[in-house]
């Protein structure tokens, strides 16, 4: 409260006071290590919650009036390697987002540091690693991936080809999901889960549930069951129609029929609103992927005849048989042809690969489009720009050699049914 006191001139100029009294109770307090945000809050509690008495707060803004901190100069204030060294593919909004790079900085510099050196022991040299989940995007997060790239410039360095570059990729993820508090899920990658239910949706479904409800104990009524339990409901349904309870019988019938539309119009909407959430989502989809949209279409015609999964050695067989096995090829006199004509088209110059080509080539690719087996998300190559120089020398010296490590020219093959059984292959 002496802090907040002398940067607010007692509490009278609130513009931009937050950065003065944090500069103001460093001087007060330097072994306490605490962001501004933090303090602010604090400030607020104190004030809301009255956990000081105003004789109190009157002693304290009249010492911090007459024995004002000069707060330090800004190179003065002690600041962690991450805030000089935050760069973020794009500009933060000024004010909320500076303030939670600095919250960052302060108070998650070891943590970010013990997590991300946990996982360089843990995952690095290791052959198997466990699926990344998605990063949620926000604010904190930017700050956080972007305060952790400046740590990992230093492995980056001493790596010694894109394998470990790689694996140093995947250890900033991990560190960085760790520190998020991102749960890693245990499931098959294959396994998706299923979308989520919109709001508006559980909204209309409840109210179709309560109206057949209703509508089943107005029959038993309309049978004679006048039982309390029964007649509880019966009372709710009648409800706003300014019915007496002893016009009840008569006219329980029409308030059926009156329920029953309710529940078809409630169906019917939420059948229109699926179809216009489908049609939308399959324009966009048209524009980013049209072999999904034009698949989807396949498969809503297929003839599935049996239920089975196929079986694991007759499809590593078929496969195996396609794909492993070398082929001849004959090659005829138009061969010869388009050589001699190909003597004249010049030599295409020599490929210098740099750090902005990888720049651009991360920039131009989908965040979490599902991954390879190497099971790393194009959003982390997108934002850990420190190994964006030592991948550019990496694939220079690869292009050079003539040859790539095998994961990366290793795949993943989905088998899709399209007719028939799917036993069998034919």
């Amino acid at each position: 409260m002496r802090a907040y006191y002398g940067a607010t001139e007692g509490g009278t100029n609130l513009t931009a006071y937050r950065e003065r009294m944090l500069s103001m109770f460093q001087v007060l307090e330097p072994s306490v290590n605490v962001s501004a945000q933090r303090l602010s809050d604090q400030v607020r509690v104190i004030q809301r919650n009255r956990r000081l008495d105003e004789a109190a707060l009157d002693r304290l803004r009249s010492e911090a009036l007459r024995n004002r901190v000069v707060p330090a100069p800004p190179q003065e204030v002690a600041q962690t390697p991450i805030a000089s060294q935050n760069v973020t593919p794009t500009t933060p909004a000024a004010g909320v987002e500076d303030d939670r790079v600095e919250q960052v900085s302060t108070q998650c510099n070891e943590r970010l540091r013990s997590a991300l050196e946990d996982a360089i022991r843990e995952y690095r040299f290791a052959p198997l690693k466990p699926k990344l989940p998605r990063l949620p995007m926000c604010g904190k997060n930017r700050a956080l991936v972007s305060a952790l790239d400046s740590l990992l410039k230093t492995y980056f360095e001493s790596s010694e080809n894109l394998y470990d570059t790689h694996s140093i990729l995947y250890c900033g993820a991990v560190a960085a999901c760790r520190v998020a508090n991102v749960r890693f899920s245990n499931l098959d990658a294959a396994v998706r889960p299923k979308p989520a239910v919109p709001a508006w949706q559980c909204r209309i479904e409840r109210r179709i549930s309560e109206a057949r409800v209703l509508i089943g104990k107005l029959s038993c009524f309309r049978e004679g069951n006048t039982r309390p339990r029964v007649m509880r409901f019966v009372r709710r349904a009648f409800v706003g129609t300014e019915t007496s309870p002893h016009e009840y019988m008569s006219r329980v019938t029409e308030r059926i029929d009156f329920l029953k539309q309710k529940v078809y119009a409630w169906a019917n909407r939420i059948r229109r609103y699926k179809k216009r959430v489908e049609r939308y989502t399959q324009n966009r989809m048209f524009q980013r992927d049209q072999r999904w949209v034009y698949r989807n279409w396949e498969r809503s015609n297929q003839d599935v005849t049996d239920g089975r999964r196929p079986d694991d050695e007759a499809t590593n067989t078929f496969w195996r048989n396609i794909w492993s096995v070398p082929v001849s090829h004959t090659e005829d006199d138009w061969i010869c042809d388009v050589e001699r004509r190909c003597e004249t088209v010049p030599e295409m110059e020599e490929v210098i690969i740099t750090s902005s080509d990888v720049s651009s080539a991360a920039c131009s690719v989908p965040n979490w489009k599902s991954p390879g087996p190497d099971g790393l998300h194009n959003f982390w190559l997108k934002w850990f720009t420190s190994s964006h120089s030592r991948l550019a020398s990496q694939f220079q010296a690869a292009l050079e050699a003539g040859s790539l490590p095998q994961f990366l020219t290793t795949g993943v093959t989905h088998l899709l049914h399209k007719s028939g059984y799917r036993s069998t292959f034919q």
